[in-house]
């Protein structure tokens, strides 16, 4: 199985990278006022990511991309410790 193929189990880190992309993108449109509604755009892709992640096989040893990205059980607990932890930050963020 080449990298290409094992693409399907990058998905929550490029559902994120997505997320970024489309806040910025949506930011650009947004006027100064309504603003806030980016918050709504990326709480909506970490749900998504975490999602994924949470659907994902738990079990999983593996690495991507020569070794430089491990999947194993303690990177994806990891993963979901970074992803509740951003989650929290932007609801944080959209009380202000």
């Amino acid at each position: 199985m080449d990298n290409f193929q094992r693409v399907v189990y990058f998905l929550p880190e490029l559902i994120v990278v997505a997320t970024v992309v489309v806040a910025v993108i949506a930011d650009l449109f947004y006027s100064k006022t309504q603003s806030h509604r980016v918050g709504y755009w990326v709480l909506g892709g970490l749900v998504v990511a975490l999602t994924a992640l949470w659907l994902s096989p738990a079990d999983v040893v593996n690495t991507l991309f020569l070794d430089s990205i491990a999947l194993d059980p303690f990177a994806r607990i990891f993963k979901f410790i970074f992803l509740i932890a951003t989650l929290v930050v932007v609801l944080m963020s959209l009380q202000a």
